[in-house]
């Protein structure tokens, strides 16, 4: 009884130390389950932050996404193969980690002997590559800083062309490249990495930034080539890739150029003209895609794994043809597959480039660069019989041979003997030609007529516009005695209204069809009479006329003017601000339909010109 009292009290007194928590737990709960929430909501935070940032960390895996090459699948199944090995290793608790080294191992060495034995289609397809470090990566992963411009000085800026100044080991370089997209909508940005004319504008702006500053010039080359589109041709995109490799020429700092993906054409060309060309070992550099090419020989796209072995793009090849000066290695795989391990060995092609000209003169430096060029497409010529070109090569290149009195190297007594009746006659034409032994009357050409094939072009062109002439007969026999009138083979007419025909179209000896004295053109229109404006484009002037319009809401005339693109004959000798009088005639053009019938100079007090006086 005692005992069941005492345990009464006892589960009492618990009941009442119960009761007298519950009335003081509820402030000390909200306490509590308060600091959890903070708890739980800093761990969700923590979680957030740490997926946030691992986004712009180091890669620790190869991404999902990166795209796959037909030759890369086994490679790509072998990886996946091993890492479900690890993962289910990991789950239950099996060490495994011999078999995994060997399927390492075996994927190294497929790897390698994969990529050693690329063809060059298969390394076309690397050189394309969407995920291949474009000209940003290399550029912010090699510089310590890099700061970037934009603008070619007229309103313009082309995404597709980067520029900028960074340094590498405490030197500052100008960076000028291309620069492709990774997805559609950069790709579009960027034009596919195709720079327009403003683009080449831009890079040639900073190319001179850096020869006034002393700058060498890093360019990096990964386009498929300049846009076509008509835009660009309509902004003069021959003339700025033209302009480009004139004024590359004249610099006087280093130029270095690394082509790190494709170099097309002459939108590669238009920053690639440098002292040293660099290539990455799965670039490509060609005159025209095979694509183009196939399409051009082959009549056909489906023929360009034929083009590519033909037209010697990989880096070796173009190394052995002395194009390009040195090759960069990437690791095993490709930059696409390992980015980070390429850059070092880019940043230190281009430091030990620039080392080897940090010496030099700008003299020396600019005739380095022209002498580059200078022997490109430089050849030996011999005599083979049956095409056995390679057994024959061999032997001349272990044959001691023998000297010629001119300096030149031959293989034995016969053909140095025909060597030296070579330049025997070459010098004996010399000699005629300055002693002008040979000729009766020599004649005189104008300067470029000296190249090949144009004095041919230039004398069948006058002979066949000879015979179209009017009045012409190849058979006449020009008599001994003075004939009156139209003065022999020259045929001219009067072309009436008062017009005088001019003495040189009488006498002179110039071939004009359009020529209202000596072509096929009579004038059957009005005559009009303006100023000259323009001069610039060959037999056209371009007259402005001036005139009263009258407004009739104003009740009163403004003065305006017209333009009419006229022909004008060799037989006149025209400048800008002499007043003419010109007929209209037959359209000569799509806008000329007026020939000038009379020139008066400016200044001779002769002037037609409409005064506004009476007004």
């Amino acid at each position: 009884m005692a005992l069941a009292q005492g345990l009464t009290k006892r589960a009492g007194g618990v009941r009442s130390a119960s009761v007298s928590r519950r009335t003081v737990n509820p402030v000390r709960c909200s306490v509590f389950s308060a600091k959890n929430a903070a708890q739980r909501s800093a761990e969700v935070g923590r979680e957030w932050l740490e997926t946030i940032l691992s986004r712009f960390g180091p890669a620790t895996d190869r991404a999902q996404n990166i795209t796959t090459l037909d030759f890369e699948k086994p490679l790509s199944e072998l990886d996946k193969r091993i890492k479900e090995v690890r993962k289910v290793a990991e789950e239950n608790g099996v060490d495994v980690s011999s078999q995994i080294g060997e399927l390492e191992s075996r994927a190294q060495q497929l790897r390698k002997e994969t990529y050693s034995r690329l063809t060059p289609t298969q390394r076309l397809q690397v050189a394309r590559h969407p995920n291949r470090p474009t000209c940003l990566d290399i550029i912010l992963n090699i510089t310590d800083k890099f700061v970037e411009l934009h603008g070619d000085r007229a309103g313009l800026d082309d995404p597709a062309i980067v520029c900028g100044i960074g340094s590498m080991d405490g030197v500052s370089f100008m960076f000028i490249g291309h620069q492709k997209g990774r997805n559609t909508k950069e790709n579009i940005r960027r034009n596919f990495g195709m720079p327009q004319p403003n683009g080449y504008r831009k890079a040639m702006r900073f190319m001179r930034h850096a020869n006034k500053f002393g700058l060498p010039i890093v360019t990096f080359v990964d386009t498929p080539g300049a846009y076509a589109g008509k835009k660009a041709e309509e902004l003069g995109q021959g003339e700025a890739i033209a302009y480009n490799l004139r004024e590359m020429f004249g610099l006087r700092v280093p130029v270095i150029s690394v082509v790190i993906g494709e170099g097309g054409s002459g939108g590669a060309l238009a920053i690639g003209c440098a002292n040293k060309n660099l290539i990455m070992e799965n670039s490509v550099y060609y005159v025209a895609s095979p694509e183009a090419c196939a399409a051009i020989l082959w009549k056909s796209r489906s023929a360009s794994n034929q083009a590519t072995e033909a037209l010697r793009i990989t880096a070796d090849q173009l190394v052995r043809l002395e194009v390009m000066d040195e090759v960069i290695p990437e690791p095993l795989g490709g930059a696409h597959s390992d980015p980070v391990a390429a850059f070092p060995a880019i940043k230190a092609a281009i430091l030990s480039t620039f080392r080897h000209y940090e010496p030099m003169s700008e003299r020396e430096i600019q005739l380095d660069r022209y002498q580059k060029f200078r022997k490109l497409g430089q050849f030996e010529e011999w005599v083979v019989r049956g095409a056995d070109w390679r057994n024959v090569r061999s032997e001349r290149a272990s044959a001691a041979g023998v000297q010629t009195d001119a300096g030149t190297w031959a293989l034995n007594e016969a053909e140095a003997a025909y060597i030296e009746s070579s330049v025997n006659a070459d010098e004996a034409w010399d000699a005629t030609l300055v002693e002008k032994a040979d000729w009766t009357n020599k004649p005189v050409q104008p300067p470029g007529l000296g190249r090949s094939g144009v004095m041919e072009m230039a004398v069948s062109m006058t002979e066949r516009a000879f015979q179209k002439q009017l009045g012409v007969n190849i058979v006449f026999k020009k008599p001994t005695g003075k004939i009156p009138g139209k003065g022999g083979q020259r045929w001219y007419k009067n072309v009436g209204l008062g017009f005088k025909t001019p003495k040189e179209a009488i006498e002179g000896h110039y071939i004009d069809k359009k020529c209202p004295f000596t072509g096929n053109v009579s004038i059957r229109g009005r005559i009009l009479t303006g100023q000259v404006k323009s001069t610039k484009m060959t037999r056209t002037i371009v007259v402005r006329r001036d005139y009263l319009h009258y407004i009739k809401k104003y009740a009163r005339y403004e003065k305006r003017h017209t333009n009419i693109s006229a022909h004008i004959s060799p037989a006149f000798r025209c400048k800008e601000g002499d007043t003419v009088v010109i007929g209209q005639c037959r359209p000569l053009s799509k806008t000329v339909r007026f020939n000038v019938l009379r020139v008066i100079p400016a200044g001779s007090g002769g002037s037609d010109k409409k005064g506004f006086s009476g007004f």
